[in-house]
């Protein structure tokens, strides 16, 4: 409905700060101009629990002048490279339904879609759970 996306569009579009210090988090620039960014974490995303074989994307979004240009592709193997030689073996996602098509690309599977909770006032948000192996 509507109403959920108005509520929900901030909250999944709005990067966290303490995620953009994470060694795991990365941005592709052209000229100072943060054209894709994001990461990925050890941390299930509004849990505080970690797994020692499983990470976690984190806000992956690209500019939409760049949209359509590769750039999501290459962060995101960039970010799974970069996870599977800390050791992790493979990573989470949870998608939007629009963005579902462009993991599945990247070899991610869908699990369930699930009913997530949002941001302090716990906004209702169906997102596509996913996975992805990840090679040493």
């Amino acid at each position: 409905p509507a109403d959920v996306l108005e509520a929900a569009l901030p909250l999944i579009s709005t990067p966290q700060r303490h995620l953009l210090s994470d060694p795991g988090f990365r941005v592709i620039e052209d000229h100072g101009e943060i054209l894709a960014a994001g990461g990925w974490t050890a941390e299930t995303p509004g849990t505080n629990q970690l797994t020692s074989s499983r990470c976690h994307v984190r806000h992956v979004a690209c500019h939409p002048d760049a949209a359509g240009k590769g750039l999501g592709r290459r962060l995101l193997e960039a970010l799974k490279t970069d996870a599977a030689s800390r050791g992790f073996t493979e990573m989470d996602c949870f998608s939007t339904l629009n963005a579902v098509p462009f993991y599945q690309k990247l070899g991610f599977d869908v699990l369930e879609t699930k009913r997530v909770e949002l941001g302090p006032d716990k906004v209702p948000f169906d997102a596509v759970w996913m996975r992805a192996p990840l090679e040493p």
